[in-house]
């Protein structure tokens, strides 16, 4: 199976409160919205939407169309603006019609839906990324995942 990226695109927005609340935002501020979905043998399995404060997308060449070279977490990192953390939250519901045919699905299957929060050493948010797929098709790995202090 081959895996590729669609970009559909990348705009400003006026940022809804929902994303807003993410990006600790007033409701309303122009942030930077990229689009896109992930294909598998040219099917769309996942539709992934990230947006950013439009200050933090100019830094990292995220508000420009095409292919982010070495990903966002890299271009993020070569903007000055390491990432340092990341809160992500799974949760499942009943597609949307748009989702459902955007997925090539029916609208009885589930989707799992991703919600990622990334922040910076001092605790900026930089992004906040939304995935949705159909949950019989996604599987989400959490492998050797770096922890910091814990019990012994």
């Amino acid at each position: 199976m081959g895996g590729t990226v669609a970009l559909l695109a990348v705009e400003r927005i006026a940022t809804p409160a929902d994303i807003a609340a993410l990006l600790g935002l007033a409701p309303g501020t122009l942030v930077v919205r990229r689009d896109r979905h992930a294909l598998i043998d040219g099917d769309v399995v996942q539709i992934q939407e990230a947006f950013y404060p439009v200050d933090v997308a100019e830094a990292c060449g995220l508000d420009q169309p095409g292919k982010i070279l070495g990903g966002v977490l890299g271009a993020l990192t070569a903007g000055g603006l390491a990432p340092g953390f990341a809160d992500e939250k799974v949760t499942a519901r009943m597609p949307t019609t748009a989702e459902a045919a955007a997925l090539g699905m029916g609208e009885r299957v589930p989707v799992l839906c991703v919600e990622r929060v990334v922040r910076g050493r001092g605790g900026r948010v930089l992004e906040a990324l939304r995935v949705v797929g159909a949950a019989d098709r996604v599987e989400l790995h959490y492998d050797e995942l770096p922890l910091t202090g814990g019990v012994a």
